[in-house]
C-alpha cells in the first residue's frame, strides 16, 4: 500500500522497467527550446544591434511552431513515433546549425526570417512522454495524476536549469555555445527515447497498411516487451474495460476504442480483444474523432491562461521597475516555479478519489483569483507570497488539463491533440505581448495587474459556460477509480 501514496508511488513509477529512460529521454530533448530563444535574443542583439529585431524573430519562431505543432503530432500519431521524430529531429539539428551560421556571418535580416521559421518544426517531447505513460499505465490509471505530475516536476526542473546555462554560454562563451549544447540535447534525448521502444504507441499506418483492422499491429522493442511480459499479462482480459477507466468509451462525443485508434503493446494485443473492441456498437469512424466541444473549450481556455500566467510575469516586472527594486523581479517570479514544482509534487502524492472536473475547476479559480489579487499588492514580499500560492496551482492545474485530454481525445489523435493545446499556449503568450505591453505602456504595473485580470475572468467565464459539456464528455468519471493494491 505505501507504493501507492506519498513520496512511494514516484519511486514505483520510476523503477518501472524502461520508464526512466524515456521519461529522461523526453525532458532532455525540450532543453532547446531555452537555449534557441537566448541564443536568438543574444544573437541577434549583438549581430543586428536591435532588440526589436530580436523579439520578431522570437515571435516568428513561435508561432511557426504553433502552426506546423499540431501537424507534426498528426505525422506522429499516424506513422510512429520514431520514424517521424527521427527525421523532425535531423531537420531541428539542421536549423539550428543554420542559425549558428546566420549569427556568424551576420546575412540580411530576412535570411534570419526563414531560418526562424525553420525553427519552428520541433520534436514534440512533452507530447511523447504523456502518450507513454497512457500504455505503463493501463492497468493503474489511478496513477495517472501522479505520472503527470512527476512529469511536470522534471519539466519545470528543465526550464529552472535550461534558462542559466543559456544564458551563461550566450552571455560570457558565445551564442553559438548555447546553439552546440541544444543539437547535443536533441541527440541526446532521441537516444534516450528511441533506444528501448516498449512503451512506444502503436502507429495508426501499420494496421492500414495491413490491410485488416482486426489484425493486432506489430509493436516496436517487441524483445523487451517479451522481457516484461510477466507484468502485462493480465491485460489479455482486461483490456476493453480498462478503455472506460482513461474516460475513452464513457464520453458523449468519443467511441469506445478500436483497434486502429489506441496505444498497443505488442504483447497486450491478443486476436480476442482487438475483435472486441471492432465490434463495440459505436464502430472506429466515430471514435476517431478529436474536435468535440468539450476539446475546443479547453484550447480556448488555455489562450486566456497562458495569457494570463504571461501578463503576470511582465506585470511584475513592471512592479519591480516603479520601485526601484528591479533585482528582486527574479526572485519573485521564481517563487511561482518554485509552489508550482512544489504543488505538482504534493499533488501526485494523493489518490484522488473526487471527480477530476471538480479539481479542474477549483484549480482554475485558485490560480485566477490569486494571480488577480497582484493588483492589491504594496510590496515585492506580498507579491511573492501571492505568486507563491498561485504556483500551488499552476502545476496540478495542467495536470488536470492533460488528465481531460487522455479521457476525451481518441488516443490515435493524442500527440495531436497535444500539439493544439500547446499551440493555443501560444496564441496566449502572444495576446499578452500585445495587450499587456499596451496597458503597461500607457498606465503601468496598473495596467499589467487590470490585464490579468480581464485574462483571467475571461478564462473562468468560459470554463463556467462550458461546464456541463466538460461534465458529459468526462462521463462515469465522476466515480474514481478503485486504485491497484
Amino acid at each position: 500500500m505505501s507504493s501507492n501514496r506519498g513520496i512511494g508511488v514516484y519511486r514505483t513509477l520510476l523503477t518501472t522497467p524502461h520508464v526512466l529512460r524515456f521519461l529522461l529521454g523526453g525532458v532532455i530533448i525540450q532543453f532547446p527550446f531555452g537555449m534557441i530563444g537566448m541564443a536568438l535574443l543574444i544573437g541577434v542583439r549583438d549581430g543586428y544591434h536591435s532588440y526589436t529585431a530580436a523579439g520578431i524573430a522570437s515571435a516568428v519562431m513561435s508561432i511557426a511552431g504553433a502552426f506546423v505543432g499540431p501537424h507534426v503530432g498528426r505525422l506522429i500519431d499516424r506513422w510512429g513515433q520514431q520514424r517521424v521524430s527521427l527525421i523532425v529531429g535531423a531537420f531541428w539539428v539542421l536549423s539550428m546549425c543554420a542559425l549558428a551560421v546566420v549569427l556568424w556571418v551576420q546575412p540580411p535580416y530576412w535570411v534570419l526570417m526563414v531560418v526562424v521559421i525553420m525553427l519552428g518544426v520541433t520534436v514534440p517531447g512533452g507530447s511523447i512522454i504523456r502518450s507513454r505513460w497512457r500504455l505503463v499505465l493501463r492497468e493503474q490509471p489511478s496513477r495517472m495524476s501522479s505520472a503527470l505530475s512527476l512529469t511536470s516536476v522534471l519539466e519545470e526542473c528543465m526550464w529552472v536549469l535550461s534558462t542559466p546555462i543559456a544564458t551563461v554560454l550566450a552571455t560570457v562563451v558565445s551564442p553559438i555555445a548555447a546553439l552546440v549544447f541544444a543539437v547535443a540535447t536533441v541527440f541526446l534525448g532521441l537516444y534516450l527515447l528511441f533506444s528501448v521502444r516498449v512503451y512506444e504507441p502503436a502507429p495508426l499506418m501499420s494496421r492500414h497498411v495491413s490491410g485488416n483492422e482486426d489484425e493486432p499491429a506489430q509493436q516496436p522493442g517487441m524483445e523487451a516487451v517479451e522481457q516484461s511480459q510477466d507484468a502485462i499479462a493480465d491485460e489479455r482480459t482486461n483490456d476493453v474495460s480498462e478503455q472506460s477507466e482513461f474516460g475513452v468509451g464513457e464520453s458523449s462525443h468519443v467511441a469506445p476504442s478500436a483497434p486502429t485508434e489506441r496505444p498497443v503493446v505488442a504483447a497486450d494485443l491478443t486476436e480476442n480483444t482487438a475483435t472486441a473492441a471492432h465490434n463495440s456498437p459505436s464502430g472506429p469512424r466515430e471514435s476517431q474523432r478529436l474536435w468535440t466541444v468539450t476539446f475546443v473549450t479547453l484550447l480556448l481556455i488555455l489562450v486566456f491562461y497562458g495569457a494570463f500566467q504571461t501578463t503576470t510575469g511582465v506585470a511584475i516586472v513592471a512592479f519591480s521597475k516603479e520601485r526601484n527594486v528591479q533585482a528582486w523581479a527574479g526572485a519573485v517570479t521564481a517563487c511561482f516555479s518554485g509552489g508550482s514544482m512544489i504543488g505538482a509534487m504534493l499533488y501526485g502524492m494523493r489518490d484522488w478519489k473526487s471527480p477530476l472536473w471538480i479539481r479542474f475547476y477549483s484549480g482554475l479559480g485558485v490560480l485566477a483569483l490569486s494571480c488577480s489579487a497582484l493588483i492589491f499588492v504594496d510590496s515585492m514580499l506580498t507579491a511573492g507570497i501571492i505568486m507563491l500560492i498561485a504556483g500551488l496551482f499552476q502545476a496540478p492545474t495542467v495536470v488536470n488539463i492533460n488528465q481531460i485530454l487522455l479521457r476525451i481525445v481518441p488516443s490515435s489523435r493524442f500527440t495531436e491533440g497535444m500539439s493544439f493545446l500547446g499551440s493555443m499556449w501560444v496564441v496566449g503568450i502572444s495576446l499578452s505581448n500585445f495587450v499587456a505591453g499596451q496597458a503597461i505602456d500607457r498606465l503601468g504595473s496598473a495596467g499589467g495587474f487590470a490585464t490579468i485580470i480581464g485574462f483571467a475572468l475571461a478564462a473562468l467565464v468560459l470554463a463556467v459556460v462550458s461546464m456541463p459539456s466538460v461534465r458529459r464528455s468526462l462521463g462515469s468519471e465522476a466515480q474514481p477509480t478503485t486504485p491497484d493494491s
